[in-house]
């Protein structure tokens, strides 16, 4: 494996942009990049255990600078497929304050992967505070079994977090629609929504004409962020339209199906 290392000198400490292997037991794992694992990117990375029993885990994982992202939000989203994962298999990201103090982070302890499982899309949000110092975030497997993920993005989230030591968040809200992702697709995509209020909320699909092809969402639904898995049948490849209606407030995206 190849991979560029980039050093970022800041107050004092060194940040290797490298993916690296980390964890109680990263001895008892091979993990690292590999461009055969795709689910619609050009390359992803796994974990694989290579001893028969482990008690502990191994990370792979990337450190960066927090200055994009000082008092926002950053979102670290992924495909993530699973085999026989005995325990568990986690993204997560943590950010560092100036002492290396943990202000806030998500290990999806209350979402965990395990045994195995297809391509399905995670997402997990933390609030980057004043005073943050490095982000670190990537792919943990507890035991043994297999982790595959592609498609990881990171990117400023759309809404600002702000971490409790309860594990619940506050949020701003602001109503608004995300582009779907994958996007061109042959399969599936998923499309985010935020709600400022909770109100009556129509997803539909439309095509070019208007008429509409499939509704996604139709009922009540709290504020907060939402998503919905499209799997489209019987539809040929081509340009739709997707559109979100919440109370007297609208929105409509662009998506490219392809077949």
């Amino acid at each position: 494996m190849f991979f560029t290392t980039v050093i970022i000198l800041l107050a004092g400490h060194a940040f290797s942009q490298t993916w690296v292997a980390r964890g109680s037991n990263p001895q008892d794992y091979d993990m690292g990049g590999d461009p055969t694992i795709s689910h619609g990117s050009e390359g992803g990375c796994y974990i694989q255990s290579i001893a028969s029993e482990i008690d502990g885990f191994g990370d792979w994982m990337v450190q960066i600078e927090s200055g994009n992202y000082l008092n926002k939000g950053i979102r670290i989203s992924a495909f993530v497929m699973t085999e026989n994962v005995e325990n568990s298999a986690h993204l997560w990201v943590r950010v560092d304050g100036l002492e290396l103090e943990a202000l806030s982070f998500d290990y999806m302890d209350a979402r965990p992967i395990s045994g195995t499982t297809d391509w399905k899309l995670y997402e997990i949000l933390v609030d980057v505070p004043e005073g943050s110092l490095s982000i670190s975030y990537g792919i943990r497997l507890i035991g043994t079994g297999i982790v595959q993920v592609d498609g990881l993005k990171v990117e400023q989230a759309f809404q600002t977090w702000s971490y409790q030591n309860s594990g619940i968040y506050e949020t701003v809200l602001g109503f608004e629609l995300i582009q779907n992702h994958p996007n061109p697709f042959s399969h599936s995509t998923t499309i985010h929504y935020v709600l400022s209020n909770s109100d009556y909320v129509t997803l539909n699909v439309v095509d070019l004409t208007g008429k509409v092809v499939e509704s996604l969402v139709n009922g009540f639904q709290p504020a907060g962020e939402h998503h919905v898995e499209w799997t489209p049948k019987d539809l040929p490849g081509g340009v739709y339209i997707y559109q979100l209606q919440g109370g007297e407030t609208s929105d409509s995206k662009k998506l490219i199906l392809r077949k």
